[in-house]
């Protein structure tokens, strides 16, 4: 009896202490769970949502980006999406490394962002690097830039949705855990009351120890509520701070987006070429690049009749313009499908006379702006003025011809050019007279001109002529004709048409060779090298620039004309040292026959070249003042040496172009000028009044009055002032002049240093590129 009420009395507070250690198991394990759950929220689902957002950011900038390359073809535009690209993709990487669970999502994500991408870089690319934007492309990429959109605007709001779940999921949890808690204990203490009724004492114990542990429970309640609500609220706090940050850096993005685009109206508005847009009704659209004023000559171009505006006043037909007409309106509003069947009545080119009075080749390109339907909202025209270009490209293929003429000339011997030249000319006047003579065909008459006609034509294509080859075959043939069918009619104004063609060819080789090579006359007078005066090398070099070059290639075509021209401009020119060259090789016996020193001499031409009309004329002068240098500018050894110098003089020229002239200086380091024997010698001829004040320049010009000199006695050498006036006068004659240019203006002395100054017409020279100055002569 005992027994079974001690175990009776034992049994309630047993039951009660289980129940009770299981409600306090049971809410510990819950309440780190739903801790977990809000570790996981924080970590995990507000990760990926941010990241979501930036993804979406990124998107619109990268589109921006890649319409802007299209829009103003910059690359730079496409490196900027590639930028936003690569954070695209490195925000995928986070959100998967954060969450692996999301991994099937973000590879849909990556899928429809890769489509996009690729396709929008090879159009932007496309366009930035000059080839022009397709159409279909560029519809294709509207349906993209949705998908890529769609499905990160779904994968966001999946992931809010399932923070805003587990948030709430986690809160009920928590309130769960409490109240189950809190059953637990009242279940405790009901077991405990109805097995221990008798022990009153154990009762209140047992009821104290039920209210501790729910007061306990229900501070943990309180303070598990208190967390969540704090967690929440710091959660929301730092996801509001979070997208504040962010919201400033998209402003900073769309300020960027916005600068981006002011650059690109920058290069519409400085870009060389002009581009407009054709609206509904043949209409200029108000936004267009600031070029095309200048290209058509008018300000009037926003609503403008696009036709009127680029192809009135044009070379361009009546019909074509219609056509024109017809075909913008049947392409805006209307299926791409439509440009494509009419992109043939488009004109690509044309000669127009602009408001302003110019006469312009213009360029065109059509492309049409279609809408997600593909349907052409708008015309896209890129206008260039090709004036420059095509003059380029006629004055290239000229001086191809030309140097190709040069070339062939000097490939013939001078005696058999101009034999070749006589009988040609004979056979060409025979063949005017016979046609001449004759209204109507007659065998012999026929053969003989085909007869004559096919000697030149054999001599020519002998000595390789293939510019007069290829024009005397057309007049052979018209005369094979004539004896071969009877069909073929006797048309004397075509043939002497013809023969004036060819009487023109002969005359341009008869100009290359006599004008350009100048080789006159029936002999000849040295090689080819003397007259040509430019390398071989340089020729075969141009002529092939001229035959390779890109004639849409603005830049390198003028390039190679400029390097034609220059080309042509050396033939016919000589060095200043080799014009010279005679007289500086005759220096050193000079200077011997004087018991002088053979002078160092110098010159530094500075790329300019003689042309040949000139060489005598700068032989002759300069013969007489580099011996004048010799024999009364330099002094001897002895009396050099004795103030200081070496015993070597120095003789120096110097060669420019300055203010239409080309100018030569020449100095030595002699004694100088005799500024008090030429006074003094004026004087005794009379000249100039023994009280006459003058300067040492004013006393330097009296050197070139007739007669005058300062010679001591007379050499078989020259002497400094003899005949300076007849110098004078001979280059006065070619339009030259002379004079003695003191470098010291100091009274009192014998002596003064100098130069003189000697200018020609700047025609009668040449200056070199820089470039073919480095290269070597000619």
């Amino acid at each position: 009896m005992h027994l079974k009420l001690i175990q009776k009395i034992l049994l309630g507070p047993l039951l009660g202490g289980l129940f009770l250690l299981v409600a306090a198991a049971y809410a510990y394990l819950a309440s780190n769970a739903n801790l977990e759950r809000l570790d996981r929220i924080e970590k995990i689902r507000f990760e990926v949502l941010v990241k979501s957002d930036a993804n979406r950011a990124l998107l619109e900038q990268l589109r921006s980006a890649m319409v802007s390359a299209a829009a103003a073809a910059e690359m730079a535009f496409v490196e900027d999406a590639d930028g936003f690209k690569d954070k695209i993709v490195q925000n995928l990487d986070d959100i998967v490394r954060a969450d692996p669970d999301k991994r099937d999502e973000v590879v849909q994500v990556r899928r429809a962002f890769d489509a996009y991408y690729i396709a929008a870089r090879e159009v932007a690319q496309g366009a930035a690097s000059g080839k022009g934007m397709d159409a279909s492309k560029v519809g294709a990429l509207v349906g993209l830039i949705k998908i890529a959109d769609e499905v990160m605007a779904h994968f966001r709001k999946t992931n809010y949705d399932e923070f805003v779940s587990d948030l709430g999921a986690t809160k009920r949890s928590i309130d769960t855990t409490l109240k189950l808690g809190l059953a637990l204990s009242l279940l405790a203490l009901a077991v405990i009351l109805v097995a221990s009724t008798g022990l009153a004492r154990k009762i209140v114990a047992n009821v104290q120890n039920v209210v501790v542990t729910l007061r306990d429970l229900s501070a943990g309640k309180a303070d598990l509520t208190k967390r969540l609500q704090s967690n929440t609220r710091d959660e929301i706090g730092e996801l509001v701070d979070n997208f504040n940050v962010f919201s400033g850096k998209l402003e900073q993005d769309y300020a960027l987006l916005e600068s981006k685009t002011n650059d690109i109206a920058a290069m519409l508005g400085n870009m060389e070429q002009g581009i407009l847009t054709i609206i509904p009704g043949n209409t200029v659209h108000p936004e267009y690049s600031k070029y095309l004023e200048t290209i058509v000559g008018t300000t009037d171009i926003a609503g403008a009749n696009a036709t009127d505006l680029l192809l009135k006043n044009t070379n361009l037909g009546a019909d074509a313009l219609d056509s024109a007409v017809v075909a913008i309106s049947a392409c805006v509003g209307e299926d791409r499908m439509n440009f494509e069947f009419n992109a043939h009545l488009f004109p690509l080119e044309c000669e127009k006379t602009t408001d302003d009075g110019k006469l312009k080749s213009l360029d065109f390109s059509w492309t049409p702006i279609c809408d997600e339907q593909d349907v052409v909202q708008k015309l896209m025209v890129i206008v260039r003025d090709v004036t420059e270009l095509k003059r380029l490209t006629a004055e290239a293929n000229s001086q191809k011809r030309e140097l190709e003429m040069i070339g062939q000339v000097l490939a013939i011997n001078q005696e058999k050019f101009h034999e070749f030249m006589d009988s040609s000319r004979a056979f060409v006047i025979e063949n005017e007279t016979l046609i001449r003579q004759h209204a109507a065909k007659d065998a012999a008459t026929v053969g003989l001109l085909f007869r004559n006609m096919h000697t030149i034509k054999g001599n020519a294509r002998t000595y390789g002529l293939t510019h007069l080859t290829n024009s005397v075959h057309e007049a052979e043939q018209v005369y094979d004709d004539l004896r071969s069918s009877d069909a073929a009619v006797w048309d004397a104004p075509a043939m002497l048409g013809h023969l004036a063609g060819i009487q023109g060819l002969l005359d341009e080789y008869q100009v290359v060779n006599d004008q350009k090579l100048g080789r006159k006359g029936p002999g000849r007078r040295g090689s080819v090298e003397k007259y040509l005066m430019v390398e071989k090398d340089r020729i075969d070099a141009t002529v092939s620039k001229l035959l390779t070059v890109n004639m849409l290639d603005l830049h390198a075509l003028r390039s190679a004309v400029e390097h034609a021209s220059e080309t042509l401009a050396l033939i016919g020119t000589e060095t200043v040292y080799d014009v010279l060259a005679s007289i500086l090789t005759s220096l050193p016996s000079l200077a011997n026959e004087l018991g002088k020193v053979a002078p160092h001499i110098s010159i530094n031409d500075n790329g300019i070249v003689i042309r040949n009309q000139a060489t005598g004329l700068v032989k002759n002068l300069f013969m007489h003042l580099y011996r004048n240098s010799m024999d009364h500018g330099i002094e001897g050894p002895e009396d050099r040496v004795q103030s200081g110098k070496a015993a070597a003089g120095k003789i120096a020229l110097d060669v420019a172009m300055e203010e239409g002239y080309v100018v030569f200086r020449l100095s030595d380091d002699g004694r100088g000028l005799a500024i008090s024997r030429i006074r003094q010698n004026a004087i005794d001829k009379g000249l100039i009044d023994a009280n006459a004040s003058l300067t040492p320049s004013e006393i330097a010009k009296l050197i070139f009055m007739p007669g005058f000199s300062t010679a001591e006695k007379v050499t078989e050498i020259s002497g400094r002032g003899v005949g300076m006036d007849a110098v004078r006068g001979f280059l006065e004659r070619e339009h030259g002049q002379i004079e003695l240019v003191l470098k010291s203006e100091q009274s009192g002395v014998d002596f003064l240093p100098f130069e003189t100054v000697v200018r020609l017409p700047e025609r009668l020279a040449f200056r070199k590129s820089a470039q073919a100055q480095v290269s070597g002569p000619g």
